[in-house]
C-alpha cells in the first residue's frame, strides 16, 4: 500500500494528472530511467534544477514541489499518523495550486 507521504505517490500522482509515463516523463526531463525511480522511491532528492523542470513538465509551482519534496523527506522520519496528516495538507495545497494554474490558462 503506497503512503500519501511517499515521495512515488507524489510523482505518481502528478504523473497520472498529466497523462506521463515515467519513460515520457524521463525523456521530457532529459534523466534516465533510474534517476526518475530514483526520486520515486525516495532514494535521491532531486537537484533543484531538475525540481525547476519537473515543475514545468508536471504544470505544479516549483516552490510548492520543493517544498513537498523537502517536507516529505522530513515527515517520513516521524510516525505514520503525523506524516499523514501533513502530507494529506501538503498535497492539497499542491493539488489546489495545480487547478489555480490550471484554471488561469483556460
Amino acid at each position: 500500500m503506497e503512503r500519501p507521504y511517499e515521495p512515488k505517490t507524489l510523482i505518481h500522482n502528478l504523473l497520472d494528472k498529466q497523462r506521463l509515463s515515467q519513460r515520457r516523463f524521463s525523456d521530457y526531463m532529459g534523466v534516465d530511467a533510474p534517476t526518475i525511480s530514483t526520486w520515486c522511491a525516495g532514494k535521491r532528492m532531486p537537484t533543484d534544477p531538475n525540481i525547476e523542470k519537473m515543475a514545468e513538465v508536471l504544470q505544479v509551482d516549483r516552490d510548492y514541489l520543493r517544498g513537498y519534496l523537502i517536507a516529505l523527506n522530513i515527515v517520513r522520519s516521524h510516525t505514520p499518523v503525523v506524516a499523514n496528516h501533513v502530507a494529506d495538507h501538503i498535497k492539497k495545497e499542491v493539488e489546489n495550486r495545480f487547478l489555480d494554474n490550471l484554471n488561469k490558462e483556460l
